[in-house]
């Protein structure tokens, strides 16, 4: 895991339970792993410094709009636009992680 990772599924979690969504953004968060973990190629279509931003926004918009919440979508394409799109297995890593032991917490603390 990286740091930079780190703070961004961090951003993501804090921006869930802020909108009440933690569990919507968590299988998003998870989906988009799916997809872009399924192919190599996608990855590097990502991190190809040649192809413009739009372009990578644009295959988002057509791949995960209607099928994740706009937020996650906007994130995602934050790290497009800022090139720590590489990041996102760590940053799915981490939101599992961050959301589960948020649930501990929440039940041993009696909240939940």
């Amino acid at each position: 895991m990286s740091v930079i990772g780190d703070r961004y599924a961090e951003s993501l979690f804090d921006l869930a339970k802020e909108e009440n969504k933690v569990t919507q953004y968590l299988d998003d968060i998870k989906l988009v792993g799916e997809v872009l973990g399924s192919d190599p190629q996608i990855v590097q279509f990502f991190n190809h410094v040649l192809i413009e931003n739009d372009k990578k926004i644009q295959l988002l918009d057509q791949s995960f709009k209607g099928n994740v919440d706009q937020y996650v979508l906007n994130f995602l394409k934050l790290l497009v636009q800022s090139r720590r799109i590489r990041y996102i297995d760590d940053i799915v890593g981490v939101s599992i992680v961050v959301s589960f032991l948020s649930d501990v917490y929440d039940i041993i603390s009696g909240i939940a």
